[in-house]
This record gives structure tokens, C-alpha cells and sequence, in this order.
């Protein structure tokens, strides 16, 4: 859509802004700039067609010097290119929807994130109880939705044959034998991230991933990236934006030797996490790990760590302290695999899927954006705008229940361990 915003009076704003490919060095720094508003709006300003310094400097409503000095970063870095002695177009993703574009998109998210609750999530809460296939390990208890349970949950519990005493004395024996670790066995919970991390992996078609790389834009730091982001508007629709909102997945890990484990989080509309989660959470981590590993303990002297693992959530406040995140023992990729596999009805729908939504969105993209575009949907089926229609889908059915507040700081979080690193009873 292009309309010609005065920008200075009326600033734009993006949000769910992601990166697809991999990232350099700079990335912390690129991603600050972006996120600032006076770099939103020129970013936006020589989006639909290349403008002159000068001209963007007149709708974005700031000095051309400052103008001059972001541009110059953006174009070193690979987000505006210089067509000419004096015209700048923008090269990343923006996805600028009319309001009709928007409620049809929202009418087929919602049909295909049903079918995937339809044909899906009973089998994941199979596998759930049954510990997965063959590695065993994941037997919550806790939270069996007492009252009305829906047609998912009704049918799967009715179904078992396993008692809750057998799974509480299979899920205690977890620090020897078990691969995963549940905070207080809350099969809500788990059932929470692993929703996300599998419909994320499962739904994702690995041929259409070979296309990626080939329109991923190489920076001049050696990282091969493409961003994007949605332009915020104000518009009367029939549904409520925020439920839909997401970033990720993302995945960091350190020095292994040092600190054998890697963590795997998705941020949504349903969590209470702050937006600087990069620069916040990595260093908990770190200081979660030296507490299982029994290398800090709580005293005065360390009041800081703790104080920080239990502000973003890391930590359980009833005592002893134990890990409120999710913990795996077994690898990225075990539980990947270990996860039960989409059925072929619904995974053939994937390039239907995407075809569909391209087909529906072209035209808001401009020309330069088409090719891009048309990749960025293949694999949309994984993405957040459906994965998010499902958690909505399934707390209407009574599916998932509410998050506490201590869960929605670390719900759709995982964090794997390379090696067996427990040594507190607490977990």
C-alpha cells in the first residue's frame, strides 16, 4: 500500500521485526539502529520508490545531516543501495498491507492453523505422555485441565492407560535416566513450548530452505542476511493484531567447553519477556548453569546472580530453588527427530499454503521486493503467524490453560545441555 505519509507528523512504525540467515558481528548493532524511530522512517520513506537525501530528509521530518549519516550506514551495511548519484532505494523486507489484504490473511491463518490442530496436536500430547518414542523423559503430571476439557484433551486422556502415579514416579527418576526436565511437572507447560518448537521444525519443508541463501544479501562483515518487519497501522479490523505478534526463533550458545549447553527461545504475544532479551538473558543463563552445576550457591556474596535469575524468570521463588525453564539432556536435533511427524494430508499443504498467501500479497510489495517476497513465503505454514493462531485456537478449546505469571517469563524456552551438568537434588 503506498500511501505518502508525511512521516514527520504521522511517524511509522515497524513491528515483528526478523532476520532470516546468518547473521555477523555487527548484528547487535544493525538491530539497535533498526529499531530506532527516525531510522524506521527512512528506511520507509525510499521503500516503495528510490529518493534523493533530500527528499527523504523532507518526509521523515529531521535534519539532512542526520539523514545523511543513517543512510551511509544502511547502505554500508546492505539495507538501502545507491541507484544512482543521488537516489536510495531501501533493500529489506516490509510488509505494508491494506486492511482487506489483512482480514483475508487473517480468514486463511486461522483455516490452516485449525487443520493443524485438527491433524497435529493430539499426537504431540501422545508423545508427550509416552516420553517420546524411544529416549523417554517427558512425563509431566500436573494440570490435566480438571472441568470441561476439549474434544483434543478429552479424547487423548480417556485413551491412556497410564496412571499419574506412574508418571510421577517415571518423571522423578529424571536426574539419572530422564531427558527431559519439566518445572514442577506442569504438563501445560510443556505442552506450551513444545508446540512452537515443533511446529516450527515439522512444518518446515528443508527443500524450500535451499532457496534462502540465494537471496540472502552478503554483507560486508561476511554474514549473509535478509530482514523484515511489518508496518504498524492504524486500522479497524475484526481481530486483535497483538495476539499475532512474534520473534523467532532464536538460538544461542557459548564457548562450549566452557559452557556446554545452547538455548532455543520464541517470543510471542502469550510470554512476558522485554524486547532486549539478547543482551539480558544470555548472561542468566550462564549464571543458571554455574548454579546446577553447584559452582555458585545463594549466599550475600552472590545475592546478584540470584537476584537476576529470579527477576527474568529463570528461578522458582518457593524454596529450594530450582529451574523455572524447561531443561533438556537430550540434543537439538534428538528432540527434533524424536518428535512425531506431521501427517502428509497437512504437510502437502505447505507450498499450498504459501502459494495462497504470496498470491494475496504481491501486489502490496514493491517491484524490487517481488522475488524476495515470493521466498519469504515457502515454509510460512512454521511460522509465528500461524503458530500463534494455534496457541489462540487451543485456549479456546481448553486445549492449553493460562500461563501463571512465573511461566509466561519462560514459556516457549528450552535450554540443551550438552552433557549431563546436574547435580542439584531440586532438579
Amino acid at each position: 500500500m503506498n500511501d505518502k505519509r508525511f512521516l514527520g507528523m504521522k511517524p511509522t512504525h515497524f513491528r515483528s521485526l526478523g532476520y532470516v540467515g546468518s547473521t555477523g558481528s555487527d548484528w547487535r548493532i544493525i538491530d539497535y539502529s533498526i529499531s530506532k524511530l527516525v531510522s524506521q522512517n527512512i528506511l520507509y520513506a525510499a521503500y516503495h520508490n528510490p529518493k534523493t537525501i533530500n527528499e527523504i530528509s523532507d518526509m521523515v521530518g529531521a535534519e539532512i545531516s542526520l539523514i545523511e549519516d543513517q543512510i551511509h550506514f544502511f547502505e554500508k551495511h546492505g539495507f538501502m543501495d545507491k541507484i544512482s548519484h543521488d537516489l536510495y532505494i531501501t533493500n529489506m523486507l516490509l510488509h505494508d498491507f491494506s486492511k482487506e489484504v489483512c482480514e483475508e490473511k487473517h480468514k486463511i491463518y486461522n483455516q490452516y492453523a485449525m487443520m493443524i490442530c485438527d491433524k497435529y496436536i493430539q499426537l504431540l500430547l501422545q508423545w508427550i505422555v509416552d516420553g517420546g518414542k524411544g529416549i523417554g523423559g517427558i512425563v509431566p503430571v500436573r494440570n490435566l485441565h480438571e472441568g470441561t476439557a476439549s474434544s483434543y484433551m478429552d479424547t487423548f486422556m480417556l485413551s491412556t492407560s497410564i496412571s499419574s502415579c506412574d508418571l510421577a514416579e517415571r518423571m522423578n527418576a529424571f536426574p539419572t535416566d530422564r531427558g527431559i526436565y519439566v518445572p514442577e511437572n506442569d504438563l501445560n507447560f510443556l505442552l506450551w513450548t513444545m508446540i512452537s518448537f515443533a511446529l516450527n521444525h515439522k512444518l518446515f519443508d528443508v527443500k524450500q530452505q535451499d532457496i534462502i541463501p540465494d537471496f540472502c544479501i552478503k554483507r560486508y562483515d561476511g554474514s549473509e542476511f535478509n530482514v523484515f518487519a511489518t508496518v504498524e497501522k492504524n486500522m479497524d479490523l475484526s481481530y486483535k493484531r497483538d495476539l499475532y505478534q512474534y520473534s523467532g526463533p532464536y538460538t544461542f550458545g557459548f564457548d562450549k567447553k566452557a559452557y556446554p549447553f545452547s538455548v532455543w527461545i520464541y517470543n510471542t504475544y502469550y510470554d512476558d519477556r522485554d524486547i532486549d532479551w539478547v543482551q539480558v538473558l544470555q548472561k542468566k543463563f550462564v549464571y543458571l548453569y554455574f548454579y546446577m552445576t553447584g559452582k555458585i550457591d545463594k549466599t550475600m556474596a552472590n545475592s546478584f546472580p540470584f537476584d537476576s535469575m529470579l527477576k527474568h524468570g529463570l528461578l522458582c521463588e518457593k524454596q529450594p530453588l530450582s529451574p523455572n525453564v524447561i531443561i533438556s539432556k537430550m540434543t537439538y536435533e534428538d528432540i527434533k527427530n524424536d518428535l512425531p511427524n506431521i501427517p502428509e494430508e497437512l504437510l502437502g499443504l505447505n507450498d499450498e499454503f504459501a502459494e495462497k498467501i504470496y498470491n494475496l500479497c504481491k501486489a502490496e510489495y514493491p517491484e524490487h521486493m517481488i522475488d524476495l517476497a515470493h521466498v519469504f513465503y515457502q515454509n510460512h505454514l512454521a511460522s509465528g503467524e500461524v503458530i500463534t493462531r494455534v496457541f489462540e485456537i487451543l485456549l479456546k478449546n481448553n486445549v492449553l490453560k493460562p500461563l501463571t505469571d512465573a511461566q509466561k517469563m519462560t514459556v516457549n524456552m528450552i535450554m540443551f545441555l550438552d552433557e549431563c551438568v546436574y547435580t542439584r537434588a531440586t532438579v
